[in-house]
């Protein structure tokens, strides 16, 4: 066997990228041991747990579990501010600080590498080197960021192995072979993983897996002398266990980084970026659930602040249940849910070419409520592109979400009597309230309660998508919140 494939950077990861291609053993169910505050977790089924709730509801405070303020939850407050006085209670709003808890990809493909001509950077260092650029930029001083990583190892199963003896229970098989390609394979051919020639379509054999010895870029099949032609002998691969990755919900809940203000914790983020090494596969369920699991807890212990999940990855879903992207854009519709509601901001390390990875974030990004996936392209300056997406989440949650102001003094808020409007130089326009993100097509200029009134108690006032971009434009302008009038709504 002679036949030459280029391979990913690092050579085990030939099998790493395809597993999922192995007869559909490379997903699994995610384990339901959650721990203690990282409620919900990841089925086959995410619109159902095993409560009979919508698997992801990772909070427990039921719909008017909590009063509005001045209430005792005996119904809707009543103002003391007369219509007549209402303009006299107008204040500048100021924006809510914001906290991201950023679940990023490492598996295996990020060590390939950038670049029109593959001679750049890997993908890891391209994105390592943004993260760190966004840590100590200026710009983010004040923001909350916390971090994990995907995929997380199984507890007691090893990277490598010789025999599946070697991945225990749990974790095997050991794959150590892949399908050799078919006369109709192009030359971006990448093996399936397979354990005998059964798992191989017609014409192609199932054989062990290595690297040309004098440039281990290349892959080759049959490990031995000659076989790499020029390239020298095809050396020997170890073998990948199948379930190296955890598919427990809780083990993403945990931050490698726990959320804190920039810069002070900028030092701990990079030197954790520092210290980790790609490999594995793209387990999105479980990540995304334990990332909207920990936003959701955080933003319930710290209410004067906002919690966003920001997902980057290069690579769509192919360990852990579900991975079907439909079904995981149903755990981000879920974090919308919630009370307080989860955003899930995506960033994608894809060719801008690759529409069908784009349909997909984009899928996963509007389920979550930020509309789009950033794409950032394998074949220009990753880094850029990568801090550029940074940029823009980071504009985008601080620039469209207010604080909710106090009353006046002796005065009860009533959330029925608040109104929110742009101030510009030479005009005054009138923001409608149109309750819920899904109603933000009932006006060109709207705005919604982080909490619902009747769900709990507001702490912040929301703008719409389109309104956000208008009032960004704005740069002479200013949002004011005014207190006593009746709400305007749209007709």
């Amino acid at each position: 066997m002679t036949e030459n494939l280029r391979s990913v950077h690092r050579g085990r990861e030939l099998l790493a990228v395809v597993l999922c291609l192995l007869l559909g053993s490379c997903s699994r169910e995610v384990s339901p041991d959650v721990p203690e505050g990282a409620e919900g977790n990841v089925s086959e089924d995410p619109g159902a747990g095993s409560d009979g709730q919508a698997a992801g509801d990772f909070g427990n405070a039921a719909p008017g579990s909590t009063p509005m303020s001045g209430t005792d939850g005996a119904g809707p407050p009543t103002s003391t501010l007369p219509d007549a006085e209402c303009l006299a209670d107008t204040q500048e709003a100021e924006e809510v600080p914001v906290d991201m808890y950023i679940m990023l990809d490492k598996s295996g493909s990020m060590l390939e590498p950038t670049g029109g001509d593959g001679t750049g950077p890997t993908k890891w260092d391209a994105v390592r080197e943004a993260l760190t650029m966004f840590f100590s930029d200026p710009g983010s001083d004040g923001l909350g960021v916390g971090l994990q990583y995907f995929p997380l190892q199984t507890p007691g199963v090893p990277e490598e192995c010789a025999t599946e003896d070697d991945c225990g229970m749990m974790g095997g098989p050991c794959l150590t072979s892949g399908c050799t390609p078919r006369p109709t394979d192009g030359p971006g051919f990448q093996p399936a993983a397979c354990l005998s020639d059964l798992d191989c379509p017609p014409l192609s054999q199932c054989l062990p897996l290595g690297l040309c010895e004098d440039d281990p870029m290349f892959g080759c099949f049959g490990p031995g002398p000659g076989r790499c032609e020029d390239l020298g002998a095809c050396v020997a691969l170890p073998g990948v266990c199948l379930f190296w990755a955890s598919c427990e919900v809780g083990m993403y809940f945990e931050p490698a980084v726990p959320i804190d203000l920039l810069p002070a914790n900028g030092t701990a983020l990079t030197d954790s970026l520092a210290a980790e090494m790609p490999f594995g596969l793209t387990p999105t369920s479980a990540a995304l659930a334990g990332a909207i699991n920990r936003a959701v807890t955080h933003a319930r212990d710290n209410s004067e602040r906002r919690a966003i999940a920001v997902l980057a990855t290069d690579g769509l879903p192919t360990d852990c249940l579900p991975v079907e992207i439909a079904d995981v854009a149903a755990i981000a519709a879920e974090g919308q849910t919630l009370v307080p509601s989860i955003q899930t901001y995506v960033i994608g390390v894809f060719a801008s070419g690759d529409t069908i990875a784009q349909q997909n974030l984009d899928q996963l990004a509007s389920a979550g409520g930020s509309d789009r996936a950033f794409i950032v392209d394998p074949g220009q300056d990753v880094a850029a592109q990568f801090l550029a997406a940074l940029d823009e989440i980071r504009g985008g949650v601080l620039q469209c979400e207010y604080q909710l102001p106090e009353a006046p003094a002796d005065v009860t808020l009533d959330f029925g009597r608040v109104n929110v409007t742009l101030t510009e130089p030479d005009m005054v326009s009138d923001l409608l309230y149109v309750e819920t993100p899904d109603n933000c097509d009932q006006a060109p200029m709207a705005w919604y309660y982080d909490v619902a009134p009747q769900d709990g108690t507001p702490n912040a006032i929301r703008v719409c998508d389109q309104t956000c971009d208008t009032l960004m434009a704005a740069t002479e302008g200013r949002i004011d919140i005014r207190l006593g009038c009746e709400t305007l709504r749209p007709d």
